[in-house]
């Protein structure tokens, strides 16, 4: 099974997301950088294109879902 981001959430500063394998990760700013913290079975490498996205759409959740989230057809 692919890994893949099923739900975007803005919650103040901080980004979570949660993939379809139950895993996590949350994005925070902190100054000019994001700091990313993800839990056990995550690395940090392998979300890296989803975090130039937050920079590149400006912390913007719903451009974020439409990019990243998969829609059933």
């Amino acid at each position: 099974m692919e890994r893949q981001i099923t739900s975007v959430i803005l919650t103040g500063n901080t980004i979570s997301i949660i993939l379809n394998d139950g895993e996590s990760a949350f994005f925070t700013k902190f100054g000019k950088t994001i700091y990313t913290e993800v839990s056990e079975n995550v690395k940090k490498k392998t979300l890296s294109e989803f975090k130039k996205d937050i920079v590149k759409y400006k912390w913007d959740v719903e451009k974020l879902k439409e990019v990243w989230i998969k829609k059933e057809d």
